[in-house]
Parts: structure tokens; C-alpha cells; sequence
């Protein structure tokens, strides 16, 4: 009180517990340590008992609480012993060969990886000897005759490598997009 008179208050409101807590009081303690860090009680209306109707209304829908059943069921479903739950080493073995004897009946992909009949050495050969052969050579001239794409694809990186060596020229036509190449002197 002389707090709030301190403070310039002209009146101090202070409830009983009945104004507080109307209706139906449900007590709840703490013991000992609630009553040191709590206060003497502490208090909550009925709404912990409709809580509880609602809970169990909730489960009700939803049946649930037999957990060791669930879990034979997916034991089950998979296939599964309840002796897995405690394996040792010749358990653990004796799985693994029915895996492997499960799997062994599935067709096996077997990925071959063919080198391509095309090197970069010999398609830098192919184009001296085409290059040889004019002073001024159209660039699409030298990939006209050609049986794939991955022959095109190393001839490129064949030019490539012979121009960054300085074995190649380029050139360029009176066309648009019209250059040519031809061997360095």
C-alpha cells in the first residue's frame, strides 16, 4: 500500500480469490518447492476437466495406446521377426544371405563403355592433310563428309588445340559467317 501511495494512487484494487477464480476451483500443488517459487497455491478453473473431455473425446477418434501390437503389424508388413529387435552376428548374416538371394533373381544392367573409333591425334592428322591440300579451306567444308556427330565433336577440339598451338589460321570469306581456315607457314 504505501507503494501505490508513493506512487500517487488514489485507490488500490484488491480482489479475494472468489473474484478472481469464479465458479468451480480445481487446486493443484507443487509441494514444498511450489509454494516457495509459486506463492502459497496456485489455482486453475475447471478448464483442466474440459480439457480432459476433449482429450479423450480426441482419442476416440483415432484409436491408438496399443504400441506393441502396431509394431508387430509392421513387423509384418515387412517381414520382419520380433527377433530382430536382438541380433547377433549370425543373424545378422543370415539376413544379409536372403537379401542377397532375393536380389540374385533380378535381371543385372550391365553398362559397356565403348571407346569412340575418333582421337583427337588423329583427327588433327586429318585436318593437315585437308588443310594441305588448298591455301584457304571453308569451315564447313571440313565437317561435310563426316558419319557422326562425335567425329565433328574431335575434329572441333583437334582445330581447337591447333589453333591455340599457332599450327592454324583463320580467315575470313567475303560471306557472312563465311571463315576459313589453313595452315600456319
Amino acid at each position: 500500500m504505501n507503494l501505490a501511495e508513493k506512487a500517487g494512487a488514489d485507490g488500490v484494487f484488491t480482489p479475494t480469490e472468489d473474484v478472481i477464480y469464479p465458479g468451480t476451483v480445481v487446486e493443484i500443488s507443487a509441494g514444498e518447492l511450489g509454494e516457495k517459487y509459486e506463492g502459497k497455491s496456485r489455482r486453475y478453473k475447471a478448464v483442466s476437466e474440459e480439457l480432459k473431455a476433449m482429450e479423450e473425446h480426441r482419442q476416440a477418434l483415432l484409436p491408438r495406446g496399443n504400441a506393441s501390437e502396431e509394431l508387430r503389424q509392421v513387423e509384418a508388413g515387412l517381414g520382419i521377426e520380433q527377433d530382430l529387435l536382438h541380433v547377433d552376428l549370425y543373424q545378422l548374416l543370415k539376413y544379409f544371405h536372403q537379401a542377397v538371394a532375393r536380389g540374385a533373381h533380378k535381371t543385372r544392367v550391365v553398362h559397356k563403355v565403348s571407346p569412340y573409333p575418333y582421337s583427337i591425334a588423329a583427327q588433327r592428322n586429318y585436318l593437315a592433310n585437308r588443310l594441305n591440300q588448298r591455301d584457304f579451306t571453308p569451315f564447313l567444308d571440313l565437317f561435310a563428309d563426316f558419319a557422326d556427330k562425335m567425329q565433328a565433336i574431335f575434329t572441333f577440339l583437334a582445330m581447337l588445340e591447333m589453333l591455340q598451338v599457332g599450327r592454324l589460321e583463320m580467315t575470313s570469306g567475303d560471306e557472312l559467317n563465311g571463315f576459313g581456315l589453313r595452315l600456319s607457314a
